[in-house]
């Protein structure tokens, strides 16, 4: 029953001949039931259509539709965006023009947009979702152009990330003071801006898009450039982490695997 909803979404969507192609991030994972996850829809355009044209559009969808909101989001890394539930389960239609998304792609790329953002958005996690699409509508074969450039992890991005992300892997001074001090809140604030380094680094030397921080021992165990016994000892600096007689301990362990994964940037130099 989500599946006809979701194809008769997609029917009406594409019916605007400025919509160019449509689709589903996560496409390898199954579609969700409701409270179970959502839908993340997204739509790019030559234009983006009007919030009447778009509000038209998902009336016409009768009771498959409730609770929409026209314009939830106006711009940004997340498009502008229509949000609703689809058979109960919550949707996002994001809107993007095609230039758009041709631009993001090439500045990543480049190496010029290798920084989070706020809300937790890595701009290689774009190109990373992008992989993994579902194609729902793509009479142009536009998502085929796209995964024909983004097939190769490029050299310049991955100098980029690394030149990024090595040096902020250990910020000694405030490592050091959270562990002298046994300052557990700020030692997990130092910890995770490190390890949101690491795992970026970790990821370009392996030669594959950062998706986002969820999962990361799935890709870790399949990378074959990685510090011995990598996902145990991180796993070992998280728990030693949690209390602070054992804070130095954590920091022991991290900086040698942080020392380590530098250590493996030398052959692709």
């Amino acid at each position: 029953m989500v599946r006809q909803a979701l194809d008769q979404l997609i029917s009406r969507i594409s019916l605007d001949p400025a919509v160019r192609a449509v689709g589903r991030s996560g496409g390898h994972r199954s579609l969700p039931e409701p409270d179970a996850g959502d839908i993340d829809l997204f739509v790019y355009c030559t234009e983006i259509p009007h919030a009447g044209e778009r509000t038209a559009c998902l009336a016409r969808l009768g009771a498959d539709v409730d609770q929409v909101c026209i314009g939830a989001l106006a711009g940004g890394n997340w498009g502008v965006a229509d949000s609703l539930l689809l058979r109960g389960i919550e949707t996002w239609v994001m809107y993007f023009t095609v230039e758009q998304l041709w631009a993001e792609i090439e500045a990543t790329l480049a190496g010029r947009s290798v920084a989070r953002v706020e809300n937790y958005y890595y701009p290689v996690g774009r190109l990373a979702m992008l992989q993994r699409m579902e194609v729902l509508y793509d009479p142009d074969g536009l998502f085929a152009e796209v995964a024909d450039a983004i097939r190769e992890y490029p050299a310049p991005l991955l100098r980029a990330q690394l030149a990024f992300h090595l040096p902020r892997m250990h910020d000694e001074e405030d490592f050091g003071r959270a562990v002298e001090r046994q300052d557990l809140l700020f030692y997990h604030f130092v910890f995770d801006l490190a390890l949101d380094h690491v795992l970026q680094a970790l990821f370009a030397l392996n030669q594959t898009y950062f998706p986002s921080r969820k999962r990361s021992f799935d890709y870790i165990a399949g990378f074959a450039r990685k510090p011995a016994r990598c996902e145990e000892r991180l796993r070992m600096a998280v728990e030693l982490g949690g209390r602070p007689d054992t804070l130095a301990e954590s920091y022991r362990i991290w900086q040698e695997l942080t020392r380590e994964l530098a250590a493996l940037d030398e052959p692709v130099q």
